[in-house]
This record gives structure tokens, sequence and C-alpha cells, in this order.
């Protein structure tokens, strides 16, 4: 195989939506996905008041159950997510943590676990970016998962723009690139995140 027909199909691999990738059982996807929100769901029970193990535990069933479910996950309603979906998930198996060792449970911050995250998500961080959902902690994550496909300039030039807020003029300056070029490497940068993580971190 040539170089560029190894390019072309690297490309069309990664063009492929985690989502995509999860309900193929694509090893690499699912790798991806608990990089990406084990730590999120991690947290998320510590603040739901769950000791270490039993967070590290939690997050175990949570991964597994999301396994067996994920052809079924589908967007229904205004309003479903896949946030949504996993969190309530990851609250079901907080609740059966506490019953099994006969404690009373009522969710911090009420019972909505879209709500809860949208609480935790603000906790986080008061950063927002432009173009995209308020800059929590999975944003984040997923942001530096694909943070290696670009180069320095393209991603400074992006996290400038999206991020700091700054013009293209001024970041032009800044890196020696034409405004015309920061505002490619803002486009593709952003591409590049809704391909592959969209359909998991939409609202």
């Amino acid at each position: 195989m040539s170089n560029a027909d190894s390019t072309t199909t690297l490309a069309l691999a990664t063009s492929l939506s985690l989502l995509a990738g999860l309900r193929k059982s694509d090893d690499a996807a699912w790798s991806r996905f608990a990089t990406l929100y084990g730590p999120v769901l991690y947290d998320f029970c510590r603040r739901q008041g769950l000791e270490r193990t039993a967070a590290e535990d939690v997050v175990q069933e949570v991964m597994v159950s999301v396994s067996r479910s994920i052809s079924r996950f589908r967007k229904e309603r205004p309003g479903d997510s896949f946030r949504g979906w996993l969190y309530t998930i990851a609250q079901n198996k907080i609740t059966d943590h506490h019953r099994k060792n006969g404690l009373q449970f009522q969710a911090r911050g009420g019972t909505d676990p879209h709500m809860q995250l949208q609480q935790h998500a603000e906790e986080i961080s008061g950063d927002s970016v432009v173009a995209l959902p308020p800059l929590h902690l999975e944003i984040r994550r997923a942001l530096e998962l694909i943070r290696g496909h670009f180069d320095e300039r393209t991603w400074h030039a992006f996290w400038g723009m999206t991020v700091d807020g700054r013009s293209a003029q001024e970041i032009a300056v800044e890196l020696g690139m034409t405004e015309k070029a920061v505002r490619q490497a803002k486009y593709r940068v952003l591409k590049r995140f809704r391909d592959e993580f969209g359909d998991l971190l939409s609202p």
C-alpha cells in the first residue's frame, strides 16, 4: 500500500464518530471512550459521595452496562443525548451501590442526571468556547485526544480564537500566518472535534 493510500485509509478511519466505533465494538474506539469518560465518571461518583474504591467499581459497572446497551441508544426525543443517557446509567449504578449497602441516597444537586452534569461542568470551569458548548471536563479531554493530529501553529490558532476569544488578525500577527489561515485552522480542529465526538458531547 502506498503512502497516499495509507493516509487515505487513516483519514477514513478517524473520520468515523466515536459513537459509531463503539457500536461496532471497535477496540480503539472503546479505548478512547474510556480515556475520555473514565476519569469524568470517577469524578462524578466521588462528588456523589462514593469512596475511591467504590467509585472505581461503579465506573467499571457503567462501562460494562454501556458496552451491553450501546446498540440500543437512540436520540428519539428532543433533548435526548448520549451524555444524558450515560449519566442516567451512572446515577442508577450509584443508587444501586447505596442500596446494596443499606443506605438512603438522594442525588446531590437534584434528581435529574443531566442537570447534575451541567452543575458539575459549571463547577469545573468558568471558561467558554466560541462555537462549542461550555468547556467542561469531557470537552477538555476530547480536545486533548485530538491535539496530536495538528501542528503547534494550527492548534494555537484554534485555541486562541475559540477559547481565548482573540481576533484572527491578532493571532495571525503573533503566529506569522494570514488571517485566512488562522480561520482555516480553527475550522479544521472544530471539524475534527465534531466528526469524532460531536454525537457524544452534544447537549
